[in-house]
């Protein structure tokens, strides 16, 4: 008759060693999937307050429009040609679209919309006239819209896809402000 030595623990070791295996590849996938799909940024000024405040640190999607084009009210962070600095902006106005804001409102195609803010706009800038977007071509709004440089201004106009930095997804800092971006 044989006798099955039963080594118990040899078998609480082995799955130790699994657990901790596993936890490390995980760990692994996930920093490499965020360091090659998202990127850190540092919002500067308080253009898109209240939702995102001035100094908060966001996780950007950088993939994110590589298969898919932005949607209306996309928080999206930009990169003009030839400015290190990257702007953080709410998608308005998409391809084919015409942009105008009148009495404080934004109109798209005629119509206006249902803003995310409740803040009438004082200075319409380049959309007191309607402004035609090409089919390349996106209005970006500031949520503080009295407090925001964007498509409105001359200085940034409206913006190209390849303009487009990535879908802000996540803030991370400071950590009171914990959560996705809306």
């Amino acid at each position: 008759m044989k006798y099955i030595y039963y080594d118990e623990d040899n078998q609480t070791k082995s799955r130790i060693l699994t657990l901790i295996r596993s936890l490390v590849l995980v760990v692994a996938a996930a920093y490499c999937l965020t360091l090659f799909t998202c990127c850190r940024v540092q919002v500067d000024g308080q253009s898109m307050s209240p939702a995102i405040e001035h100094e908060d640190v966001l996780l950007v999607n950088r993939v994110a429009y590589t298969f898919l084009k932005p949607n209306r009210f996309d928080v999206i962070s930009i990169k003009k040609a030839g400015d290190d600095q990257v702007l953080t902006k709410r998608v308005i106005g998409l391809p084919g679209e015409t942009v105008e804001i009148k009495d404080g409102h934004v109109y798209i195609n005629g119509d206006q919309i249902e803003d995310i803010t409740e803040i009438a706009i004082i200075s319409p800038g380049i959309a007191e006239k309607p402004v035609t977007l090409g089919k390349d071509e996106y209005f970006i709004l500031g949520d503080n819209r009295n407090s925001s440089a964007d498509s409105r201004s001359a200085g940034i106009g409206v913006i190209k896809s390849s303009e487009i930095y990535g879908k802000c997804w996540l803030i991370v800092s400071p950590l009171h402000d914990f959560g996705l971006v809306h």
